[in-house]
This record gives structure tokens, sequence and C-alpha cells, in this order.
């Protein structure tokens, strides 16, 4: 297993954990644990640093916003570098040159294969009602808003609700979000965060 495996593995422990949640400092201990680590490389099990971040749970989104910055602007994370299901039998091996951030980010090589089930770090942002994390987003150079993923999401108003989206963009999802916490009872205060995560993506266009 690479350092990069080892480590994301490390993270994902936390991103899930109710016990040892996610940290600011918990992800610097591990970026510098396990340096040097290709942080926008699509691990076999189709995970990638930034989306890892964006999923955590038992954590407040401030917290979420301070470790997305850390990868993006001190280890060069691409936002457009989408986590993905992989798919069965041999992995194939693509090679995706994105926008120029830094030495480390400017080509991105991914060695999993993809069903299509691909998934970026502003669509769970904008589904997961995280306004102050959408909005940074939208700021780095070269982020494609329009990007589509698909996945699955609980309903803040009732979490024993999930809600499914296939291909769809972060405004997409974050509309999608609204009609069924709506449906769901959720009240006017609960929804603005929602609210300004979908009146941020209509201004992004």
């Amino acid at each position: 297993m690479s350092r990069t495996e080892t480590a994301l593995l490390e993270l994902t422990e936390h991103v899930h954990s109710s016990k040892k949640p996610l940290s600011f400092s918990i992800m610097k201990k591990i970026l510098k644990e396990f340096s040097p680590i290709a942080i926008n490389r699509r691990v076999r099990t189709g995970g990638t640093f930034l989306v890892e971040i964006c999923r955590s749970r038992h954590v407040q989104e401030s917290v979420i916003l301070k470790c997305v910055k850390l990868l993006i602007e001190e280890h060069g994370a691409n936002p457009n570098v989408p986590s993905a299901e992989v798919g069965q039998g041999l992995a194939s091996s693509t090679t995706l040159t994105l926008g120029r951030r830094s030495a480390a980010s400017s080509e991105v090589t991914c060695y999993t294969s993809s069903q299509g089930r691909e998934l970026y770090a502003i669509v769970i942002a904008a589904a997961r009602a995280m306004p102050s994390v959408v909005k940074y987003l939208l700021s780095c150079r070269n982020i494609d808003p329009t990007l589509k993923g698909s996945s699955r999401f609980r309903l803040f108003s009732n979490p024993r609700k999930s809600v499914k989206g296939v291909d769809l963009s972060a405004l997409e999802f974050a509309l999608k979000m609204k009609e069924e916490e709506i449906e769901n009872g959720i009240s006017a205060a609960d929804l603005k965060g929602l609210n300004k995560v979908i009146s941020l993506l209509k201004k992004a266009g």
C-alpha cells in the first residue's frame, strides 16, 4: 500500500468516527506523517483527499472549511478531481490534465477505472448545505461548478431518509435536497444554509 493510500485510509477513519472525528490538527498530522503524498491521486478504492474531507461527519462546517483550504492552498489539491466508484476487472490508467495550480497538481493520474459514478467536493458541499465551503470552492481558480456527480445524502429533517442523485451538478443536487427537505417538514431556519448554497451557485452560473 502506498503512502497516499495509507494516509487516505487513516483520514477516512476520522471522517466517519464519532469518537475521534476529524480536526484541523489531525489533518495536518496525517499530511506530515505520510509526506510526500500525491494529494490529487485517486487511489485504488476510488477516494480522494478533498472529497473525503467534504464527507466528514460529527464535525463543524468551519473545521471542514479549514481542512479544505489547507489541502488546496498548501498542498495543491484540485477541486475538479473527483472520487469514483471503482469498476470491475482490470483497472485502467487515465491521465487527466487539469488547470495548473502548482507543480504537484498540474497533471493528475488516476489508477482506477470508473463506472461513471464520480463525485466532486463542490457537489458534496452543496448537497450537505455547507455555504462557507461552497463559497470558498467557487473562489478557486479553474473550479467548474457544472461538473456532475452521483451519490446519496441523508436528509437533515429526517436522517432515516436519504436522497439519491445521479449525474447532477452541485446546483441540481442542492435543489433536489431542498425539495425533499421541504416535503419532510424542515423548518425555515434549518433551510437557511441550503438556500444560501443555492443562491451562491446560481450567481456562479
